[in-house]
């Protein structure tokens, strides 16, 4: 069985947007500074450009009540690269709290 090309996405002392944003555009590999802050971005970069095919999620307990309202739509991101990955490679996310 092939290993899976693996990142981690560590929130652990996150607690503005920019570095929210910077956090998932770095784990993904898309490059800090040239994939745009916003979802329609890092969805595009994530289907064509990111190598990754596992992202680890952790330390989502942690953030801030209002970056904690983000993750919703980052699920739905990151289900949508999932889907159209599918057609040619793998991406799969997986979320574990610290608790």
């Amino acid at each position: 069985m092939k290993k899976l090309r693996t990142k981690t996405l560590d929130f652990e002392g996150c607690t503005c947007a920019i570095e929210f944003f910077d956090r998932i555009i770095d784990a993904l590999e898309l490059g800090v500074g040239y994939c745009g802050r916003n979802w329609s971005a890092i969805y595009d970069f994530a289907c064509t450009e990111s190598t990754v095919e596992k992202l680890e999620i952790k330390s989502v307990d942690k953030l801030t009540d209002e970056l904690k309202s983000a993750l919703p739509m980052f699920y739905k991101v990151l289900d949508k690269v999932s889907d159209e990955r599918k057609r040619c490679g793998t991406f799969i996310y997986e979320v574990s709290d610290d608790k």
